[in-house]
Parts: structure tokens; sequence; C-alpha cells
């Protein structure tokens, strides 16, 4: 293998002289022309400098006949260089000239005389995981090109029912496989089916941010400009009843008969079922905005700064985390070992992140993620661009980190 390469290398060698020297050639040979040209139309300028001031004497000393034979000549001599001229644009050599290196078809024999290649090609490995009495395909967990993680099976949602200056806060998975994803800007839910068609819209009387379930009959939206959550029926996205909250929640999560919510520079807070707040951490961070529980811990976003933040059921935070891959951090999930799933809008990106904080994988790479949602029983992740235009839902292999 080695006198092969030895001898391919040889053989280029040769090449690149050959056609450095062929190169060299034909630029001597261009220039030359070049010179020749240039020589020429010195000379004809020259010629028509002398015209030029002929013409200038005879109006200063001739006779008006003088002038106008002698102006007769001097126009019948600068037509007829005006034809030399444009002979002279027809020539070959005045023409505008580029170097083109041409590869002879015989370059495959060439190289086929030192060595036969083959290709040889494997079928891609196949695993079938059946997931609630459906049998998905899902293709064998392979590392991309920065590390993520490539999903099994995959949907593309309808995009026809976003404005391209929709904002898409946050996305739920209702009962019978419905979605609901909120879109602030035009004060809506935009309901699909699991398959990715749309099945219609909720007109809201604020503008929606935070969406949760309460329970499998009930689901509840925040409006943070109307300062109040409103609680629906999950089948006829009928409201069940209202909490005043005073101030704009941002960031809506239910969990153990609690909501927890985010009101921006001030804390998060607990309320129960019917909007009593329980209890508070005081959060004075501008752009609190996205919250989680899981278990005895609570999650938030930090987009500004780019970090997310992890705490006890005391308030002390646990852990910080920060990377390059996590820039402008919006919404966040966990699963069921509480990996921490985020949507990195400003990276293009989701990555979940270990429970202790101490490790990261990029989950799946769409443009501009503002909102997501795992289903832990389907072991689904969906994702949301900003404006609704990206929005699709995974199938992510068990034990992902």
């Amino acid at each position: 293998m080695v006198e092969v390469k030895t001898e391919i290398d040889q053989f280029l060698k040769i090449v690149e002289m050959k056609l450095k020297a062929q190169y060299k050639n034909l630029h001597q040979e261009q220039t030359l022309e070049i010179h020749n040209v240039l020589k020429k139309l010195l000379e004809k300028r020259k010629e028509i400098s002398d015209y030029k001031n002929n013409l200038s004497q005879l109006k200063l000393i001739g006779t008006d006949c003088q002038v106008f034979h002698g102006s007769k000549q001097i126009e019948e001599t600068i037509a007829k260089e005006a034809v030399v001229l444009n002979k002279m644009l027809e020539e070959p050599s005045m023409h505008e000239i580029s170097f083109k290196m041409k590869k002879k078809n015989n370059l495959e024999e060439i190289v086929s005389t030192f060595y036969d290649v083959g290709i040889d090609r494997k079928k891609p490995t196949i695993y079938l995981k059946d997931i609630t009495s459906q049998t998905a395909c899902q293709t064998k967990k392979e590392a991309g090109p920065s590390g993520s993680s490539k999903s099994s099976t995959r949907t593309v949602f309808e995009n026809e029912a976003f404005a391209e200056d929709s904002d898409v806060c946050s996305i739920v998975v209702l009962q019978d496989g419905l979605i609901a994803v909120s879109d602030f800007k035009y004060k809506r839910l935009v309901i699909f089916g699991d398959g990715g068609m749309t099945e219609g819209t909720v007109d809201t009387s604020g503008s929606p941010f935070g969406l949760t379930t309460i329970q499998q009959d009930k689901f509840a939206v925040s409006l943070p400009l109307s300062h109040e959550i409103i609680i629906l029926d999950t089948e006829t996205c009928e409201i069940l009843w209202k909490i005043d909250t005073h101030a704009a929640c941002w960031g809506l999560h239910f969990s153990d008969g609690t909501f927890i919510t985010a009101f921006r520079a001030v804390e998060i807070a607990f309320l129960e079922l019917h909007g009593d707040i329980c209890r508070s951490f005081p959060m004075k961070q501008k752009n609190l905005v996205y919250v989680y529980k899981h278990n005895d811990r609570y999650f938030r976003t930090e987009f500004e700064n780019n970090t997310i933040h992890c705490y006890n059921g005391r308030g002390h935070k646990v852990w910080q985390f920060f990377n390059e891959d996590a820039l402008g951090p919006r919404n966040i999930c966990t699963d069921a070992a509480g990996n921490l799933f985020v949507a990195c809008r400003d990276s293009d990106c989701v990555i979940i992140i270990s429970s202790d904080g101490k490790r990261y994988q990029k989950v799946v790479e769409i443009k501009r993620p503002k909102s997501i949602y795992f289903n832990e029983r389907k072991s689904k992740l969906y994702a949301c661009s900003d404006n609704g235009r990206s929005f699709i839902s995974f199938i992510l292999p068990q034990n992902i980190l």
C-alpha cells in the first residue's frame, strides 16, 4: 500500500510540474500579445493627437475654404482610423483572457492501474420499540456531528395556523393525544392532533403564555397581561373558572395539586387550585419567565445571561448551568428521571441536562425553539419555534444521557 501511495504521489508531482509549465508558457504568450496591443494603441493615440493639432492650426491661420477642406480631409482620416480601431477590437488578442484547466477523462483509468477500490455497504441497524401497544420503528442512537443524539421517529406539524410574527410560548399534551399551543400575539390556542394536523383554534380573552394540565379533563392557561389564570375543560375548551393573580404571571406548571408560576422580577409562587398563595420563593430576576417542578426540585431559565438554575424545596440553589450550546434558554421540562430538557432558542437546539447539572447533550436541532413538552408515557419530545413555523415531535431513545 505504501509503494502504491509513493507511485501516485510521484505521478501527481509530474502532472503538477507539467501543468505549471503549460500555465507559464501561456501566461508569457498572452503577456506579449497584450504588450503588442498596447504599443499599437499608443501609436494610434499619437496619430490622433497630431490630427487634432493640425485641425487647431487650420482654424487659426486658414481661410474658411481651407478650414472646410482641411476639416473634411481630417474627418475622412478619422473615419478610416475608426475602422482600423474597430478591426483591432475584433482581433483575438484584444479579447478578455481567462485560464481554464481541463481534466482529461482518463484520470480514472490511470488511477485504476494502481489499485482496485470497491464500496462495501452495510444495512442500518433497526430496533423495534413497543410503546403503549403500538410498535414504532426506531433507528439506532448515534452521535451527531455536535454530540447530539438522533431521535428515532419524528412528526412534522402543520404551520398554516401560525403567522410569520406569531409568538408561540408553550405546549401541552391534552387527553386523547391532542396538543395545545399558545400563540401570545394572536390571543389564541392552536389545537393539533398527534399526527400533526390542525384540529382548530380557541380564542382567549388575553394573550396566553403558560400551559399545564391539571387533571385528565382540565388544563390551565396563564394570561399575564390580564393578570389571571383560566382553567378550561379539556374536551370542550370552555372556561370552568378563573384565578385572579393580581399581577402578571408567566410560566405555569401544575404538580402535586399546586400551581407553580413565575411573577417576573418578583417571585416563584405556589398557588392552590383556586388561587390562594401557599408559599413563594423571592426571585428579583427581571427575566423570570419559565419555571418547572420535578419532585423536590424547581427549575427556571435566565435567557439574557444564558443560564439554567435548579433549587431545592427550601428555595436554595442546588446548581447553575451554562454552556455555549445553551444560548437563550426558554421553556423547560423533565423526563421521569429528573433530567431537564431546555429549549435553547439562540442556539437552535434542545438540550438535556442531567439531574445533577453536571452533564448535558444536544437532543434535537430546530430553528429558534422556544416551547417544548415531554410526554413521558410515549417518550416523545415536542419542540416548536418561536413563531410556530417549525413544530416537530420526536420519539427519543431511552437513557439518552
